[in-house]
């Protein structure tokens, strides 16, 4: 009899570990894609600043030139008493309509550039059709029969702003009239709410194109506006050129 109970355990040794290899080379791999994945997330990190810097930096000169734009309306209303001082039957509702009217058509200005941020090619033909507007002194004349009337007369078919015409196919057209119009209206439109217009018109224009809608008394008073629209009009394209050339640049 065996007292020993333990003699009939059979012996068993102790079990190999298998998998250890295997379970390194996991861990490898998965640091290896953690690592990846932090390179990645990193890269777009990065991106993401340069794009929100980039935004911002647009933001900065979108809103520069809606001021500048904002200011030439401003400046305008202004001047309204001087304009026509003989007459302030509803001045102050005019002033209020033309500022809020200009104001909305500086807006229109900057959204009708800011279409083509993303299109260097318009953007670089924006451009050129900028450099090219031309804002004209006002010169008089006679037609020779009617000496009471008074000939304003220009070089080109435009009133202050113009693009010059492209011509492709024998069709001559621009595609930036709208703009030209806009950036017309926010000088125009906005020196007419400041005008009383029951007046006589003694000047007649040898371009009809370049009526600008405005009855003037005299040559003189012409003349005193038309300097008022040069300036303004002067401001208003070097306000343009600045965030024209500023999205080229962050076109590049």
């Amino acid at each position: 009899m065996n007292k020993n109970n333990n003699n009939c355990v059979p012996s068993v040794g102790q079990t190999p570990v298998q998998g250890k290899p295997f379970y390194f080379e996991v861990a490898a791999q998965i640091m290896l894609e953690k690592d990846q994945k932090i390179a990645q997330l990193q890269e777009e990190l990065v991106e993401l600043k340069e794009f929100m810097s980039e935004q911002r930096d647009q933001k900065i000169a979108r809103d520069t030139a809606i001021r500048s734009l904002t200011g030439v309306v401003d400046d305008i209303v202004a001047i309204f008493p001087s304009l026509n001082n003989t007459d302030t039957h509803n001045l102050e509702h005019r002033s209020a309509m033309a500022t809020v009217k200009g104001h909305e058509t500086a807006n229109a200005i900057i959204i009708f550039i800011d279409n083509f941020k993303r299109s260097p090619t318009v953007l670089r033909l924006l451009h050129r059709e900028w450099l090219q507007i031309r804002i004209e002194d006002a010169t008089y004349g006679s037609n020779g029969m009617n000496f009471k009337e008074i000939l304003c007369m220009f070089r080109t078919k435009c009133s202050i702003i113009g693009f010059e015409p492209t011509v492709l196919n024998g069709t001559s057209d621009n595609p930036f009239s709208k703009l030209k119009n806009l950036m017309e209206d926010i000088v125009n439109g906005t020196i007419t709410f400041g005008l009383h217009q029951a007046l006589p018109n003694a000047i007649r224009y040898t371009h009809n194109l370049a009526n600008d809608g405005i009855k003037y008394l005299s040559n003189e008073k012409h003349s005193k506006i038309w300097e008022y629209k040069k300036a303004f009009s002067s401001r208003l394209v070097n306000a343009g050129l600045t965030n024209i050339e500023f999205l080229i640049q962050t076109n590049k």
